[in-house]
């Protein structure tokens, strides 16, 4: 849903803020109940001029920095991952409740075989993962450029 794309240019940390908040207002004018259970998943530049606007600070928490979490924000988790998806060099930043999105897990398959010119035998492993979009109300993306 392109009602649901915020792109924006993102310079200095007032401008992170701001797109950060329009989007909880979309959120919010869709009826979305935000908090807990809403996540705000940031790349690493973005985070960098974002984590002032940080409510609170999580970094002495092990288990949650080890998830990738690093603080809150509007009563929401602000993960961090190298792994947002791009978009024409844009970071798609995210702004979710944890029901927006449906992993599953898919084929797992195992077999042993034995390499050329090798005694011994290995193991080729396939395991195949995706997700889904399944609430799109409940989840904005910011196509957020470095400015």
């Amino acid at each position: 849903d392109k009602g649901n794309v915020l792109a924006k240019t993102i310079a200095t940390p007032e401008e992170a803020k701001a797109a950060v908040d329009e989007a909880f207002v979309k959120l919010w004018d869709a009826g979305v109940k935000t908090g807990k259970d809403t996540f705000i998943v940031v790349s690493p530049w973005f985070y960098s001029l974002f984590k002032s606007s940080l409510t609170e600070i999580l970094t002495n928490n092990v288990d949650m920095v080890e998830r990738g979490i690093f603080g809150m924000y509007n009563g929401a988790y602000v993960k961090m991952s190298n792994n947002v998806a791009k978009d024409g060099g844009a970071d798609c930043i995210g702004v979710m409740t944890k029901d927006a999105i449906a992993y599953a897990d898919g084929i797992e398959e195992v077999e042993a075989y034995r390499p050329q010119d090798s005694f011994s035998d290995a193991v080729k492993v396939l395991h195949t993962f995706g997700a889904k979009v399944v609430r799109p109300e409940q989840l904005v993306c910011i196509k957020a450029k470095k400015g």
